[in-house]
């Protein structure tokens, strides 16, 4: 295979190339990526056998790689046998067969619940058993769990072997593991059997050598043969023991491979019980930490189970026919060790355990802080966060230090039994005067006893690897046996009518199994809904509107029989409440998996009102968009989840309250053009509003109250019913509203209703899921570097209806051909960075000073001594032969000689231990420094930072890069050190005995080093790319995390699971084609050590009569010592080259650009004196996210007087959000300045100035903990005032209903509350701070128009004396405002009272005003006093 030039630089490539890949992730169908993705498979199994067994299919890969810097394009395909695809299968395949094993004598109802085959040309469903829904098969779950962590010191190691593999009552990750994947595991057995086999040539050759010494008649050619012989048995060692790891290492590839997308299928199926129970940072660790665990943790040293008491069994043999029953001394030591071992093997799965739960709750944490780090730093809550993080992780290290401390004293017993099994076998010897310790049978023992060391020294690692398997698969088998949702019900009952698409016959629904002894959420709610209707369903905050639209998806639980259980027929759409955008392109985002179809593209952009946006972003609908939509507003968001709805040519239509985050103008565009247009024309709708202005064109409305259907009928129906129909006769007479109905209508300017009356429609609510309302359009929150104010002026927009389809698709595509090159606008969303060569020595450094000075000399120095006392014992042992198998008297007695050689050997063994313990608590103290800097640097970093980085790649860092650190780094450069050491004084004996060798040393060390050189800078980059890749992978999980209900939903399932199979493939190419370098280089090294031990044999051989046997016997010895030690030594200096990557990257992130300065002591005012009166002042402020761009504030300047209400109004990417940015320093000013009570906030710290500023944002965030810890973090207030803010709003009979009120647990993302019920949580906490300034930007956004009413008033009445900036679109909101402030591009177009700008018809704001229509403009004159 030839390495070529051109683009792609090889012809060996994997594709896709650059701008293949978003096409082809979008499939649905599997065999389509399997065929575009992996056109060029690995060459491995197409070559000749003998490439095969020696590597050299390598060759090209690593000769193009020592010139370049590999990239992933570089890489070959995967072969078929590798691919996530057919893995997937396989594992499934057999888990499906361990659950019905585990199963069989249950209950034939309780059946697995459905999911999609793998095979992408079937569209049947099949039952997936770890998919399992049943009730009663996830209890006893839970209730193990809770054993086992509530007294775990009760199972022992064999019986947490026991359980693993004979578990009677639930299914077995190992049994469905050995299922899939056993026979390719099994087929390396005979790799290892012969190895372990020709392990003894070397003993026995070595014998032989020593007794040919001792026989002055034998011929030199015995002895020469003797040394080809070992050549040929070392030789052959080689070759068998690399391709055993090799099988080893892809069987563990493909078991990580299965197992993680095995939990991504899972993911994809559970209900809102089990993500509450699972968070994402649990999630994510089971793919990046248990799964890895599992697979290549593990598998590679599994054979040692049966192979090292092989080796041992057949070691203790040889060793009774060298030095007789001595040797069961020895072998007595050992299994009088045997119960310590199993006595420490049992400590630490249990602290294995509590350090995988610890974990999991730290990368809760961080992943909590990185969704919600824009209103962390808008409150200045980065010491709060952080000092919670800092908690939980010194939790972790708390365990961490004990389990390694413990793997250190087992690591300790292991390497000192060689050691103390010699010297016990050698002092018993010495007392059985039949057996004479001649040289032969000292180094022919010493040699044995060395074969003996590696399976001793490997078991600690193996024990410790296996009980983080066993752990870490019943994480992983606990996951699986989650429960799930039901699923859509998509057939129709018998005697239904065929028109009947949606029905919803009646019965209770929870959204967890465990409530059903609570309030059910929905109640006996029955309708139908026949093709071709539009259903509207309405209802107040918090009455279970959304509800009804996941029970029709089959999110909820229920308790009907199967026959009676709601349905939908056909495809369904989904706009969910809160929009769900990916990290694609605008048009992908729309597409979502869709063949292109160009007019009906162009026919929803026009429908959805997408085109004036279009005109913003950089690069038109070839733009991407951020993680969360970052570059996008909130109208945007909802507007494009509107339009991906629309776009699919479905039969229902759930659009979920998406009306309420645009403006009336807009809402009325998108009803009459999309939902009620020609769009969906004749299609089946089912819409949640709080807009009753379109109620009338429904076929059909659904008045929800308290989760129950109080009334149904059509428009003029439910006016007619005396219950509630004067309160609908008319949509603009609010005077006619029933209280529980006011404040619907957006033109409403009724009075506030009795408080009592209002906290029950808001208060007594049915629980936890009853998210109500979607985050409206925050129509300018332009964040992100890529995307600028536009000049769109009002004559533009006005005129925009009169432009046809036709003409805004030429003027696009006229703009997308002028817009070259589009790559670099397009693309938001920065690269990883991207480390090329050898690690900085500086890297090193940086570590190495981390773990401090003092840690680093002492395991120098206690390493040093060890091997000085290692060489000694074996030293001693050769004068000690020698002395006895010389003729004449003994110079010392037996005693003397055993005394001191038990001494040496004691000693060495406490140098060794004191190494383990030094290295150990030097790396935990630099793992932990590490962590504290990248945390500080990352939660001080700008915003811009996490606009451009997934929170995928920054989670990477604090999960397994940091895991790499704590364990990883410290085991292998512990490996390092005693490979090193024991290289060095391996070569230094050698050369003391046989001093000609260096002349060998030399070349050899010169190969050695062009060998290894050659290796290092293709596999270096090979781990690099590893990391990277895995950062998409995870970055696409926690994605699809978010957005779930909305995959279901469309049954994108499959489109995503090929994603993530992809992005997994894409991390598994670097990893598999490290393993075969390795494999590659262990052979050639093995080269230089057979070179190495022949020569000393032959030198040995040739210096017959010149040399002491004993002497010679500890050249060869030691020489075979190198000859292990030289591969391995390569291999743990790559590994420890790996992680330090880790460092690498963990260093960069804590060297990352902060913002400014957190406090400035001396310039920050004290809370007392600042700021006290609440004037804000912009002077001429510029303001642009980025140099290269067109500032977003173009000279704005205005003042704000001390207790005024100032309403900020204007259209999308007018600047509103920008100044809110300005105003809190999120984005510093370009030029100009900001003063509040005649300080320039720019000279004062960070936090001083948030702190003492509050907003309500658009977006709610809740953090996991409790009620009280979201709303008083600092722990600043008594109860009584934290219930006096909830009371203010509107939520305290809701909260006090709880049952552990304050203390009630907040889940991941405050998923436990509905939309409305969070955003007045964040009200609350602007309520408990009450500062002199409060910002609202979109404050009520989340609630209907009763509960904005109730909000305001609050707001008017609590913030009286308080400067208030008001962002809305709503103008109701700021129409009794003492001033607006009118935006326009960046600038203030007009500012004045609500009166004097409306007196004037050509004004900003009565253009504003005049586009709600007739009957609103007319109240909101009235109430600005304009008569």
């Amino acid at each position: 295979m030839n390495i070529t030039s051109g683009n792609r630089k090889n012809n060996y490539t994997a594709v896709p190339q650059e701008g293949e890949e978003f096409s082809i992730l979008g499939t649905q169908d599997s065999q389509q990526l399997e065929q575009a993705y992996y056109l060029f498979e690995n060459p491995e199994f197409s070559s000749s056998w003998l490439s095969k067994i020696t590597f050299s299919w390598l060759n090209p890969l690593l000769q193009y790689g020592a010139r370049n810097p590999l990239e992933e394009k570089d890489l070959w395909g995967l072969h078929s046998s590798d691919q996530t695809v057919q893995l997937s299968k396989a594992f499934e395949e057999s888990w499906e067969k361990e659950y019905t094993r585990c199963h069989r004598t249950q209950d034939s109802s309780q059946q697995p619940i459905e999911l999609e085959t793998l095979d992408s040309q079937s569209t049947e469903i099949q039952q997936q058993p770890f998919l399992d829904e049943s009730e009663n098969h996830v209890a006893p779950i839970e209730e193990e769990q809770s054993t086992v962590q509530s007294d775990p010191s009760r199972r022992g190691f064999l019986r947490g072997l026991r359980d693993t593999f004979q578990s009677p009552k639930h299914p077995s990750v190992a049994f469905a593991v050995g299922r899939a994947f056993g026979w390719k595991f099994l087929r390396a057995a005979p790799l290892k059997f012969v190895y372990d086999c020709l392990q003894f040539v070397g003993p026995v050759v070595l014998n032989g050598i020593l007794v040919y010494l001792k026989q002055p008649s034998e011929s030199v050619w015995v002895g020469l043969g003797y040394c080809l012989l070992l050549m040929i048995g070392m030789s052959l060692q080689s070759l068998f023991l690399q391709s055993y790891f090799m099988r080893c290492y892809r069987v563990g590839l493909h078991v990580r491979n299965g197992i993680s997308a095995a939990v991504f299928q899972k993911s994809l199926r559970l209900d809102a019980e089990a993500r509450n129970s699972s968070t994402v940072g649990e999630m994510v660790n089971l793919i990046a930490v248990d799964a890895q665990r599992i697979g290549l943790s593990l598998f590679p040293y599994l054979h040692l189970l049966w192979s090292g008491p092989f080796q041992i069994v057949v070691s203790m043999i040889f060793l009774y026919n060298v030095i007789g029953i001595s040797a069961f001394a020895g072998f007595a030591l050992m299994l009088a060790l045997i119960p310590l071992n199993l006595v420490l093997a049992r400590i630490m799965r249990r602290l294995s355990q509590s350090l995988m739960k610890r974990k999991d709750d730290r990368v809760r944490a961080v992943n909590e802080m990185l969704l919600g780090i824009r209103q962390i730093k808008l409150f200045a809550w980065e010491e709060s966060i952080k000092n919670h993080i800092l908690e939980l992780r010194e939790l972790e290290v708390q365990s961490l230090r004990k389990l390694m401390i413990y793997n250190a004293v087992s690591g300790f017993v292991w390497q000192f039994t060689p050691v103390a099994v010699g010297a016990v076998s050698f002092s018993v010897m010495s007392l059985d005067t039949s057996v004479e310790l001649t040289p032969a049978r000292a180094f022919s023992a010493l040699t044995l006893f060395n074969i003996l060391r590696f399976p001793l020294n490997v078991f600690p690692d193996l024990i410790s690897s296996l009980i983080d398997g066993i752990v870490s698969s019943r994480r992983i088998r606990n996951f699986l046996l989650q429960t799930q949702v039901q699923g859509r019900r998509s057939d129709l009952v018998e005697e239904e009518s065929e028109d009947i698409i949606a029905a919803m016959n009646g019965g209770n629904y929870y959204w967890n199994r465990n409530d059903k002894k609570r309030k059910p959420i929905l109640q006996n709610i029955q309708f139908q809904v026949r093709q071709g209707q539009l259903i509207a369903i309405v209802g107040p905050v918090g009455c279970g509107k959304t509800s009804i639209l996941s029970a029709l998806l089959g999110e909820m639980v229920d308790d009907l029989p199967p026959e009676r259980k709601a349905f939908v027929k056909g495809k369904v759409s989904y706009s969910p409440q809160i929009p769900w955008v990916i990290n694609q392109t605008f048009r992908e985002n729309i597409l979502f998996g869709e063949a292109y179809d160009e007019e009906r593209y162009y026919q929803t952009l026009e429908s959805c009102a997408l085109f004036p946006d279009l005109d913003m972003l950089p690069a038109g609908d070839k733009t991407e968009i951020g993680e969360k939509g970052i570059n996008l507003s909130g109208g945007q968001k909802a507007r494009i989840a509107l339009a991906r709805a629309c776009y699919r040519d479905s039969d229902v239509y759930m659009l979920d309250d998406p009306l309420s985050a645009v403006d009336t103008h807009v809402a009325k565009q998108l009803f009459d053009k999309a939902i009620d247009g020609p769009l969906l024309k004749g299609k089946t709708r089912i819409l949640v509003t709080h807009h009753i202005d379109f109620l009338s064109r429904a076929d059909s409305i659904l008045v929800i109250h308290q989760g129950q259907l109080i009334d149904q009928g059509t428009f003029d129906d439910l006016i007619a019913r005396a219950s509630i129909g004067s309160s609908l006769r008319t949509s603009s007479s609010p005077a006619q509203l029933s209280p529980q109905w006011k404040g619907m209508d957006g033109g409403t300017d009724q009075k506030v209703f009795h408080g009592e009356q209002v906290s029950i429609s808001l208060e007594q609510g049915n629980g936890y899921k009853e998210g109500i309302s979607l985050s409206s359009d925050k129509d300018e929150q332009i964040l992100n570097k890529n995307l600028s104010d536009s000049d769109m002026s009002l004559e533009e927009e006005n005129d925009d209806d009169k432009t046809t389809v036709l003409d805004k698709k030429q003027s696009l595509e006229e703009w997308s051909r002028s817009e070259q090159p589009v790559d670099s606008k397009a693309k938001l969303t920065l690269d990883e960075e991207r480390f090329t060569g050898r690690v900085k020595f500086s890297i090193y450094i940086a570590y190495f000073l981390a773990v401090g000075g003092f840690f680093f000399t002492l395991t120098i120095f206690s390493g040093t001594c060890a091997q000085g006392l290692r060489i000694a014992v074996d030293a001693w042992l050769s004068a000690w032969s020698d002395s006895v198998s010389n003729d004449g008297p003994a110079s010392h007695s037996t005693l003397y000689y055993v005394s001191i050689y038990i001494g040496l050997a004691l000693g060495n063994a406490v140098f060794i231990l004191l190494r383990q313990l030094i290295w150990i608590l030097g790396g935990l103290m630099a793992s932990q420094g590490m962590h504290q800097r990248m945390l500080n640097t990352v939660i001080r970093a700008p915003m811009r930072f996490f606009d451009a980085t997934p929170v995928g790649r920054i989670l990477n860092r604090f999960a397994k890069d940091q895991e790499a650190l704590d364990r990883s780094l410290p085991q292998s450069m512990s490996s390092v050190f005693n490979s090193l050491f024991t290289m060095i004084g391996g070569i230094l004996v050698t050369i003391f005995v046989t001093p000609l060798i260096v002349l060998v040393l030399v070349p050899l060390a010169w190969i050695y080093r062009l060998i290894s050189n050659f290796y290092l800078q293709t596999n270096r980059e090979l781990k690099r790319l590893e990391s990277i890749t895995r950062s998409p992978f995870l970055a696409h999980f926690g994605e699809t995390l978010n957005g779930v209900t909305c995959i279901r939903a469309f049954d994108a399932q499959s489109m995503f699971r090929n994603q993530n199979f992809a992005l997994l493939d894409k991390n598994s190419k670097p990893t598999l084609y490290s393993v075969a370098c390795n494999r590659w280089l262990g052979i050639r090294l093995d080269v230089v050590g057979v070179c190495l031990v022949s020569v000393a044999a032959i030198l040995a051989t040739l210096a017959k009569g010149h040399i002491d046997s004993g002497l010679a016997g500890l050249s060869i010895t030691y020489a075979l010592q190198v000859t292990g030690t030289l591969s391995w030594f390569i291999r743990m200096s790559t590994d420890t080259e790996t992680q330090m990557n880790s460092v690498e990257r963990i260093l960069y992130y804590g060297n990352l650009e902060s913002e400014s300065a957190y406090d400035i002591p001396g310039k920050d005012p004290s809370p007392e004196q600042w700021p006290r009166q609440g004037r804000v002042v912009f002077e001429n402020v510029v303001m642009q996210y980025r140099p290269e761009m067109e500032p977003a504030l173009r000279g704005i300047s205005f003042v704000i007087e001390s207790g005024e209400k100032v309403g900020i109004v204007g259209r999308t990417g007018a600047g509103k959000s920008s100044l809110t940015l300005a105003l809190f320093r999120m984005v510093e000013l370009t030029s100009g300045r900001i003063q509040v009570d005649d300080i320039d906030i720019s000279q004062i710290g960070l936090r001083t100035l948030r702190s003492r500023i509050s907003i309500i944002t658009q977006d709610p965030i809740l953090f996991t903990g409790t009620v009280r810890s979201n709303l008083d973090p600092f722990q600043d207030f008594d109860d009584l005032r934290i219930w006096q803010a909830l009371s203010q709003a509107h939520l305290k009979h809701y909260i006090q209903s709880l049952p552990l009120g304050l203390d009630t647990i907040v889940a991941d993302g405050g998923e436990n509350f509905s939309a409305g019920q969070r955003q007045l949580l964040c009200l609350a906490r602007c309520l408990l701070r009450k500062t002199k300034i409060i910002v609202m930007d979109e404050a009520t956004a989340a609630c209907d128009m009763q509960t904005d009413e109730l909000i305001q008033n609050t707001i008017r009445s609590e913030f009286l004396d308080c400067t208030l900036i008001i962002i809305a679109h709503r103008l109701k909101t700021v129409i009794d405002a003492d001033k607006i402030i009118v935006l326009h591009n960046g600038k203030v177009a007009q500012m004045g009272s609500p009166k004097a700008l409306l007196s004037d018809p050509m004004s900003e704001l009565s253009l504003l005003v005049d586009q709600l229509g007739p009957s609103a403009a007319r109240k909101l004159r009235k109430a600005a006093g304009i008569v």
